[in-house]
C-alpha cells in the first residue's frame, strides 16, 4: 500500500500529529509513504526518510502570473498548481493521495480535477480549513464539494467537525471520523502532583488569536486571587494578540502572576505540563468567522501527562472530554471568568483524589489511542482502494 501524503509545509511546528501518525504507518510492513511538499522545514527535528519537494516555478513564471492577473486575466492558473499538477502529472504509482488539510486539497484538486484522481484521494480536516475558509470562500466549498461527489473520501477529527462539514455541504457517506491521538513521550510524563500550599500553577497552550479566548482565563486570575494567595499563569504560544494580552495583565495589576512563555518546542510539552497543577483552554466561538476548535489535541495531552483540564462548551472539546464534567474535566461556558474561577476552585477542593488510574482519566484516554487511530485509517485506505479498483 503505497500512499503519497500532501502536506505544502512539511513540518510545521503545530503540525506535530501529522509527523507522528507517518511514524506510526512506516512501522507497518505494507505500508509505504512519501511526503509531497512545497517546503521543508523543521528537518533536524523532524527528520523523515522519504520527501519529495515540487520544484519551485521560475522567476520569469512567476512574474508572468503576477502580469496576466493585473491585466485582469482570472483563468490563469497560480505557479504553485502548476508545480503540483506537473508532479501530479508525472508516472505514480501510488494507492492514494493524502492530503493534509482542505487548503492542501484544493489545491491539489485545481490541480487535477479528474473522477480517477478523486476517488483515490483522502483528505483530512481539522478545523479552520472546514469552519472559515469552507463557510465563507465559494470557490473553495465548490471545488471541495465537486470532489465530494466524484468519490474523495473526507477524514474529520472529531463528531462536531464532521457535522459542520455536513452542515456546510458535504455529502454525509463521504465523511469518516478519524480521531486524533496523544503521543506516548506524554504518557511518558505523566504524574501525580496535587496542590498543596505552595503556588497554584495553571497553564493554557494556543496560537494568541481571538478564538483561543486568553482574555477570560486571564480576567479569571484576579478573581482567584482572592482566595488564593500563590497562583502563577503560563500562556504558552505567540500570535497577533500578545500585545494587547500583555496590556490587559498590565492593567489588571497582575504582571507578577501571568507568564507569556512564546512558542516552545512540541518536545519540551511534556515537561512544561508537568509542572503545572490544572490546564485550561478558554477557547470561544469568534462571532467574526465562526471559528471553533474543532478537537484541542493538547487537552489530551494535558490529561495523559496527569493534569485535570477546564474547557469550554464550544466545538469538539467538550466530544473529546465524553460531552460530561467529571473530576478530571469540567465543562464551562465560553467568555466567563467567573465560571473559570469556579471550577479552578472546584478542583482544588478535590486535590487530594486525583490519582492517575482514576476511570474518569483513564475512559477519556482510552478513546483516543494510536492504536485506533491507525487501525481506523488503515480499514478507510482498504475502502478507498478497493473503491478504486471497482471504477476503473
Amino acid at each position: 500500500m503505497k500512499i503519497l501524503h500532501f502536506i505544502p509545509k512539511f513540518s510545521s511546528i503545530s503540525q506535530s500529529f501529522i509527523y507522528d501518525l507517518l511514524l506510526r504507518l512506516d512501522k507497518i510492513d505494507h505500508v509505504d509513504n512519501t511526503v509531497l511538499t512545497y517546503k521543508r522545514s523543521q528537518e533536524k527535528e523532524r527528520p523523515y526518510k522519504d520527501v519529495k519537494i515540487i520544484k519551485s516555478n521560475t522567476l520569469m513564471e512567476r512574474l508572468m502570473y503576477k502580469i496576466l492577473r493585473k491585466i485582469g486575466c482570472k483563468r490563469i492558473v497560480a505557479p504553485n498548481i502548476r508545480a503540483l499538477r506537473r508532479e501530479l502529472n508525472k508516472k505514480n504509482d501510488y494507492d492514494i493521495f493524502h492530503a493534509h488539510f482542505g487548503n492542501s486539497a484544493y489545491k491539489a484538486f485545481i490541480a487535477d480535477d479528474s473522477v480517477e484522481f478523486a476517488i483515490k484521494t483522502v483528505v483530512s480536516i481539522h478545523g479552520t480549513d472546514i469552519t472559515k475558509n469552507f463557510a465563507s470562500k465559494k470557490k473553495y466549498r465548490e471545488v471541495l464539494i465537486s470532489a465530494a461527489n466524484r468519490g474523495c473520501i473526507f477524514l474529520a477529527n472529531s463528531q462536531f467537525l464532521a457535522s459542520k462539514a455536513i452542515e456546510l455541504g458535504l455529502p454525509r457517506e463521504n465523511i469518516k471520523i478519524v480521531y486524533n491521538t496523544v503521543n506516548e513521550k506524554f504518557l511518558n510524563a505523566e504524574r501525580e502532583l496535587p496542590y498543596a500550599d505552595g503556588p497554584l500553577r495553571i497553564i493554557s497552550i494556543g496560537r494568541l488569536i481571538d478564538v483561543k479566548g486568553h482574555e477570560y482565563l486571564i480576567r479569571a486570575v484576579p478573581v482567584l486571587k482572592r482566595n488564593i494567595k500563590n497562583i502563577q499563569l503560563s500562556i504558552v504560544g505567540d500570535g497577533i494578540n500578545l500585545s494587547k494580552l500583555k496590556n490587559l495583565v498590565h492593567d489588571l495589576g497582575i504582571d507578577e502572576n501571568v507568564h507569556f512563555l512564546g512558542s516552545v518546542s512540541h518536545d519540551k510539552l511534556p515537561e512544561i505540563l508537568s509542572n503545572h497543577h490544572i490546564y485550561v483552554q478558554p477557547s470561544i466561538i469568534y462571532e467574526k468567522t465562526g471559528q471553533e476548535e474543532s478537537f484541542g489535541i493538547v487537552i489530551l495531552e494535558a490529561l495523559a501527562v496527569g493534569l485535570p483540564v477546564i474547557v469550554t462548551n464550544t466545538g469538539g472539546m467538550p466530544e473529546v472530554v465524553n460531552f460530561t464534567s467529571s473530576k478530571w474535566a469540567k465543562i464551562i461556558p465560553q467568555k466567563d471568568e467567573m465560571s473559570i474561577a469556579k471550577a479552578v476552585n472546584e478542583i482544588i477542593d478535590n486535590n487530594k483524589s486525583f490519582k492517575l488510574k482514576d476511570p474518569d482519566r483513564i475512559n477519556i484516554l482510552e478513546k483516543y489511542t494510536a492504536e485506533k487511530q491507525t487501525e481506523t485509517l488503515l480499514d478507510i485506505y482498504s475502502d478507498v482502494i478497493g473503491n478504486y479498483a471497482d471504477e476503473t
